[in-house]
């Protein structure tokens, strides 16, 4: 089973930008499974009001899989909602 860990690092309010309140989230992600390290990187992440977007570009270059890829995206994107 695959362990995430997040952890927000840096939250830059962006001004002037076309919808008011978007933050970008530097975020700090682990990934394990079965103790052994997949994937630890940090991950910028967009959210205003029209939703939350992860740049995963970064990890495309990694050796994940495309599910796993997938289930971090689905998990940051839940993470990042929760945060304020």
């Amino acid at each position: 089973m695959l362990n995430y860990h997040f952890e927000i690092v840096k939250v830059n309010p962006i001004k002037g930008h076309k919808i008011a309140g978007t933050k970008d989230y530097e975020t700090k992600v682990v990934i394990q499974k079965d103790e052994k390290l997949l994937y630890e990187g940090m991950i910028m992440v967009r959210k205003n009001k029209e939703g939350v977007f992860p740049d995963v570009d970064g990890v495309k270059d990694k050796s994940l899989s495309p599910s796993i890829r997938r289930e971090l995206t689905k998990n940051l994107k839940e993470y990042i909602k929760k945060a304020r």
